[in-house]
Formats: structure tokens, C-alpha cells, sequence
């Protein structure tokens, strides 16, 4: 009898085991650092709470289904109404991991941790170069299908110079990755955001030793003319193919999703 109850204990806690390591949590598709720069350079504090000097911290569940898509978010603790706004509205605009259970993706939850401080706030303003959006700008943190946008979006290159060219005096491949003798692409996917930074960087094609990380570094230093949508600056999808090692250098820019696809 004891034998088995002691068989039934050990089933049971190798089931609850088994659930929580092959669980995954849904998660910004970004890392940490990259969230608390998308947050620093979207982040547009309500006027009222700024001049109240109001600050806290928002803290919204967010609700992730299987295929990556914000369902609802809704505040865990009381704050002031406009911080909570925002902090939707920020929530609205990051690209999502699904939960996956048993390796299969499905619906999930994420606690997003998002800071107001108006002293923070004034020294983000002076690094991104902006406090209010231009009228131009659309701010429903909806992304646009290339297919259906008036202008695509193009990076801001010096007179005369190419994307090739910007990318081959701005990469070094790393250190490690010439030793090993690596050769091989990156492929990124990213969101051009309306006021033409770069966000949400995806890793379509992964190249070890650093060379990931260093592409990533070079496609954050360029600036760029969003895309529009009519009169409207918005957020596009972009993908770019970055070359490492011996070979033909390949450094090629598209818009959408993946080169070839789009959402």
C-alpha cells in the first residue's frame, strides 16, 4: 500500500515537472535591453500627468494567443488613468513570443513592468530629440503591409552613398568569428517606427561568434524616413541580409517581414 502511494506521489510530481519544463512563458520577442530602449524612444508621457509630476509604475497582464497577437491587457494595480493609457498603448506596439506547452504554441500571459518618471523622461527626450509626436505621425502602434503603404521605408544615407556602402564602412566582424574562419549571413527583420528609428529585431537566420549581435549594432546606428501611408508617417516592416566571412558580400534590404514575405 505504502508502494503505492509512493508511485502515485512520484507520478505526480514528475507530471507537474514535466509541465513546468517543457512550458514556456509568452515574452516580448526582444530581450530586455532592447524593451527598455523601445520604451525609451516610444514612450509619449500624458501632458497632464507631466505637469502634475506624476510617476509610477504601470503594470499590465497582457494576454498573448497562439499566434503572437496582444489580446487584451488591463492594469494589476491602480495608477493614474493616462499612465495606464500609455503604458496600453506601449504594450500594443512590441512583437510578442507566444507561451508554448508541450512545444506547441498557445495562448498566454506576460506582466509588463513599464516605468514613468518625468526626470527619466526629460533626459529620453533629449536623446531621441523629440517630446510630442508631429502631427504626421500615426500612434495607433498598428504596423502596415508594404503592399498598402503610399512610400516605403528608406534609410537616411549620405549624399551619393548606398545602403552597401554605409554597412561595409560601419560592420567588423568580431574577433572570434575570424579566428573560427565564420563565414555566412544574418537575417533581420525590424520595425521602422514613424519616427524613424528601428525596433522589434527579429532573427530570421542566426550567425554565431558575436556576428548576430554585430548586425543588429550596424542596422541600429542608421536612421530613416518611416514609411507613409498617405499623408502619414507609420510603422513598417523592413528585413535586411548581412554578410560575414570570405565570399561575396551580400547587403541587401527589403521591405517586409522576411526577404520574399510579408505579414
Amino acid at each position: 500500500m505504502k508502494s503505492f502511494r509512493w508511485l502515485s506521489l512520484l507520478t505526480s510530481l514528475f507530471f507537474v515537472w514535466g509541465k513546468f519544463l517543457f512550458a514556456q512563458q509568452a515574452t516580448p520577442a526582444m530581450g530586455k535591453t532592447e524593451l527598455r530602449e523601445f520604451i525609451k524612444n516610444q514612450m509619449i508621457y500624458p501632458e497632464q500627468a507631466l505637469s502634475l509630476g506624476l510617476y509610477g509604475k504601470v503594470e499590465l497582464l497582457c494576454v498573448i494567443d497562439a499566434d503572437g497577437n496582444l489580446i487584451k491587457s488591463r492594469s494589476i494595480e491602480m495608477t493614474d488613468k493616462d499612465l495606464i493609457r500609455e503604458g496600453k498603448r506601449l504594450a500594443r506596439g512590441i512583437v510578442w513570443n507566444p507561451a508554448r506547452e508541450r512545444n506547441k504554441p498557445t495562448e498566454g500571459e506576460y506582466i509588463l513592468e513599464i516605468e514613468f518618471h518625468p526626470k527619466k523622461y526629460s533626459k529620453w527626450v533629449k536623446h531621441r530629440g523629440w517630446d510630442r509626436p508631429d502631427a504626421d505621425w500615426d500612434t495607433s502602434m498598428q504596423i502596415f503591409s508594404y503592399r498598402n503603404l503610399t512610400q516605403l521605408a528608406k534609410p537616411v544615407l549620405p549624399e551619393g552613398a548606398t545602403f552597401a556602402d554605409f554597412i561595409e564602412k560601419n560592420i567588423h566582424t568580431p574577433d572570434a568569428a575570424k579566428r573560427m574562419g565564420i563565414s555566412g549571413k544574418v537575417v533581420l527583420s525590424f520595425i521602422v517606427e514613424s519616427d524613424g528609428s528601428s525596433s522589434n529585431f527579429i532573427v530570421r537566420e542566426y550567425l554565431g561568434m558575436g556576428c548576430t549581435e554585430e548586425a543588429i549594432r550596424v542596422m541600429k546606428l542608421l536612421r530613416w524616413q518611416p514609411a507613409r501611408k498617405n499623408e502619414k508617417a507609420v510603422r513598417s516592416w523592413n528585413s535586411t541580409t548581412l554578410w560575414f566571412g570570405e565570399g561575396q558580400p551580400q547587403y541587401n534590404l527589403q521591405p517586409g517581414y522576411n526577404p520574399g514575405s510579408m505579414l
